[in-house]
């Protein structure tokens, strides 16, 4: 016969999810990325074992691409490393790891991409020798500075096509 007085336990839900996901981007090429995200653990942390962040193509979590390895509970960011193509991803997504599996909804924050760029870029050359330079390069900065820390400048040898004046200049030495 049947059990007339049915045994009776408890289930116990719980979400765990992390909170205010930041990222500055501070690769200041346009469409790369860089630099850390940041995130706050969980209200609920007892089971929470990891975080796993990714590059995501939506805040759902679709076509994602995990930045780095996973991380222990109380590590709370991960580093996308310079020069990280931007296309196709439009977010960064955090889940949260229990022991037996990877939380199935992640916590998303749209991806700002930060550039700046030097522009206008002039230099009157004074010096009046062959192979001899002379004078004072300027240039316009970038419309934001904030994650300028500061300008490089190097020389280069510009070619017509093919190494042409390149390796005009090499036979001239």
């Amino acid at each position: 016969a049947e059990q007339t007085t049915p045994a009776v336990h408890r289930i116990v839900d719980i979400a765990a999810s992390v909170s205010d996901i930041t990222f500055v981007d501070k690769d200041l090429d346009a469409s790369e990325l860089g630099g850390m995200v940041t995130w706050k653990s969980p209200g609920h942390r007892q089971h929470v074992a990891a975080y796993v962040a990714y590059l995501a193509r939506d805040s759902l979590g679709d076509g994602r691409s995990r930045i780095g390895d996973e991380v222990s509970f109380g590590i709370n960011q991960a580093n996308i490393l310079p020069e990280q193509l931007l296309y196709p991803y439009l977010d960064i997504v955090v889940y949260t790891k229990s022991s037996l599996a990877e939380q199935s909804t992640p916590v998303a924050v749209d991806i700002s991409d930060v550039s700046a760029s030097a522009s206008a870029l002039a230099f009157p050359d004074f010096d009046l020798d062959t192979k001899d330079l002379g004078g004072t390069l300027t240039w316009q900065p970038p419309r934001s500075t904030g994650e300028v820390t500061q300008y490089n400048v190097y020389f280069g040898v510009l070619a017509k096509s093919c190494g042409e004046l390149v390796h005009d200049a090499m036979q001239n030495e």
